[in-house]
């Protein structure tokens, strides 16, 4: 009976134990829960925690954010907020605004849609400070970003500082910063990530920006850019606009220095001057976006290294600015889709994407870059515009990249070129079609380790430039044309023929050389000879 009487008493104080345990648990999730502030105008009616007044709203939400002691939510009323300087917000504390961000009915055509009070509206008068700094641990959600003294039908428009901007706090660096399911309307530049930090996500973002959309510096590991997209009518602009025209050529979308081993997955930008800009990032994973009727859609710059593009839209097209962004495209020779600017981004992989452009569709100056199984469709410029339009241009820095799988078609408009190389470079397995003035031009002549094999279009190279009209007697010639070449010897008073110096035995016929091979004739008087590109 004792022994039983124990047992029982251990299983009760087990599962009080457990019930403890759990209670605990769940009042530490409460307690989580519990911690958050309401924020709205006084003018409402309505019961808050903080009221504003219309004046300076900032720090009435600050000071409700400070409330919280380091931890917690401030919730926002649906209102029009005036911000007249700048409130920053504490280490993990979240601004979420009650009613998600909405512009009303923003779309094409000039309708705005604004509608008062609609949702939790920032709107910044403030022209020398940033309006809102995050903090590490801190975050916004649904919340709409205005500038009402911003101009809506001017070239010129006002160089408001940065909407949003991480920022230190004492000795913490800005980590694990949110922004969710936010709008602007009409900021200048939106979101400043140059400070050092990491784990920063941006996933929800609307709106038009005039100047820049997110420049990102010093970004260390895990930034994360999902589901943002950047149009130029939300601020209510009308067709011909003035300020319109200004987006479609000088906004950049995304900027990255130094942005390592993050994402940027789909987003959308439509009508701006750059798309996105990688300049010295490394291991970025760029996927399932779309860059339309941008002028420079993708960048790489400055030791951008072993990045992948993959799966994205890029159309490198501008509309005519006197008609805004929905009548005839402006197709420019001098654009390119995908450019690679200098010999120190390499390693880069652009793989399975639609490109389209008026003049080149990938400019590749980077060595050890991969490209490979793009759809390229390019040369839409008039006759007009003159220059010359090249689907995948590997210039002389692009040595040892692969190109290889790619659709390359010209659009037949103006003088196009397949593809072009001026260094070495494995080309295989492309399909070049309607090209006007040739598949293939070979600017590395004397370039060892080329390959030129299996391209549609391409191959076989056919009748070849020969090395010299002649064999010089006793002098060694290399194939330097990339692909298998047959060399047929005929005539003349020969006594040796060797291949990669060896003697063949021969005195005349047919000979393969594959690349870099080489082969030297001995003669007393000359014979005549072809090369035939394979």
């Amino acid at each position: 009976m004792k022994k039983l009487m124990l047992a029982l008493c251990l299983v009760l104080l087990l599962c009080s134990c457990v019930d403890g345990a759990t209670k605990i648990g769940l009042d530490r999730i409460n307690l989580s829960q519990d911690k958050y502030v309401t924020v709205g105008p006084l003018s409402s009616g309505k019961v808050y925690d903080y009221y504003t007044d219309d004046v300076a709203d900032e720090i009435t939400i600050m000071t409700a954010a400070q409330s919280l002691g380091g931890r917690g939510i401030v919730y926002i009323d649906a209102h029009n907020y005036n911000f007249a300087g700048t409130l920053i917000v504490p280490i993990g504390v979240q601004l979420i605004g009650m009613v998600p961000a909405i512009y009303g009915t923003g779309f094409l055509g000039g309708d705005n849609g604004y509608i008062e009070d609609a949702t939790a509206r920032f709107c910044i008068i403030n022209t020398t400070h940033t309006a809102v700094e995050l903090t590490t641990g801190s975050g916004l959600e649904n919340i709409d970003f205005y500038y009402p003294n911003q101009v809506t039908n001017s070239s010129t428009p006002i160089s408001y500082p940065f909407s949003i901007t991480l920022a230190k706090s004492g000795s913490h660096w800005p980590a694990h910063v949110t922004i969710k399911n936010c709008h602007t309307v009409n900021a200048y530049d939106f979101i400043d990530a140059r400070f050092g930090h990491s784990h920063f996500v941006v996933d929800g973002l609307v709106g038009t920006v005039i100047h820049r959309g997110i420049l990102e510096d010093n970004g260390g590991h895990g930034d994360i850019y999902n589901n943002i997209h950047f149009l130029p009518h939300y601020g209510g602009q009308t067709l011909g606009n003035l300020l319109i025209n200004y987006i479609c050529s000088n906004m950049i979308a995304f900027e990255f220095r130094e942005c390592d081993n993050g994402m940027i997955s789909q987003c959308g930008v439509w009508n701006a001057g750059s798309g996105i800009i990688l300049s010295g990032t490394n291991g970025l994973f760029v996927t399932q976006c779309i860059f339309d009727y941008v002028k420079s859609p993708l960048v790489l710059t400055n030791s951008a290294l072993n990045n992948i593009i993959e799966d994205n839209i890029f159309v490198s097209m501008q509309s005519n600015y006197n008609y805004a962004y929905i009548n005839t495209p402006i197709y420019n020779s001098l654009q390119r889709a995908v450019y690679i600017s200098d010999t120190a981004s390499g390693g880069n992989i652009i793989s399975s994407n639609v490109i389209r452009s008026g003049g080149c569709g990938i400019y590749n100056n980077g060595p050890r870059n991969i490209i490979t199984d793009n759809s390229i469709q390019f040369g839409f410029v008039n006759s007009s515009d003159g220059g010359l339009s090249i689907g995948i241009n590997n210039l002389a820095g692009g040595s040892d990249s692969i190109i290889s799988g790619n659709y390359v078609g010209g659009g037949n408009r103006i003088a196009t070129l397949g593809i072009t190389t001026y260094s070495s470079a494995n080309i295989f397995g492309n399909a070049i079609l309607s090209v006007s003035n040739g598949a293939f031009y070979d600017n590395a002549h004397d370039v060892a380790k080329k390959r030129i094999t299996n391209n549609i279009g391409i191959n076989p190279m056919g009748a070849l430039t020969k090395p010299a009209t002649n064999p010089v007697s006793g002098t060694t010639y290399t194939n330097y044309f990339g692909c298998p070449v047959l060399v047929t010897i005929s005539g003349g008073t020969v006594t040796q023929i060797a291949i990669n110096g060896v003697n063949t035995g021969l005195t005349s016929g047919a000979f393969v050389l594959g690349p870099d091979n080489s082969i030297k004739v001995t003669h007393s008087s000359n014979p005549a000879w072809t090369w035939t590109g394979l």
